[in-house]
């Protein structure tokens, strides 16, 4: 659970990236999770953060197409 791949990035970085809101909520509920929000390796980039860059990107071509 608290494992990390090669770029320091946990499951809770991939679900983010991705926008697995479903995942990331499972992930934050789990009680051996040791760290909710750590930095990766190459650009000190968090979970959160990441939610919140993706949701940016998400608002801004939403409002674009419409």
């Amino acid at each position: 659970m608290n494992g990390f791949d090669n770029q320091g990035r946990t499951a809770l970085h991939l679900a983010a990236e991705r926008g697995h809101d479903k995942v990331l909520a499972i992930l934050l509920a789990r009680e051996d999770l040791d760290d909710v929000d750590p930095r990766d390796l190459l650009g000190q980039r968090t979970p959160l953060y990441l939610v919140y860059v993706i949701s940016l990107h998400n608002k801004t071509h939403h409002k674009n197409n419409i």
